[in-house]
């Protein structure tokens, strides 16, 4: 499964209420925090 893929099974997860896990590998969660970090601060390019 794809990390987009299994993001997007995540939040489903955590909206509908459903106790299915979802497992992230190191690498994984960090490429996650990247994109996170990188919105954050894109966005904040964008408001200056």
């Amino acid at each position: 499964m794809h990390l987009l893929e299994k993001l997007d099974l995540a939040i489903s997860n955590c909206v509908s209420g459903e106790s299915v896990s979802v497992e992230f590998t190191y690498d994984e969660l960090q490429t996650i925090r990247k994109m996170v970090v990188l919105s954050a601060y894109e966005d904040r390019l964008s408001n200056d």
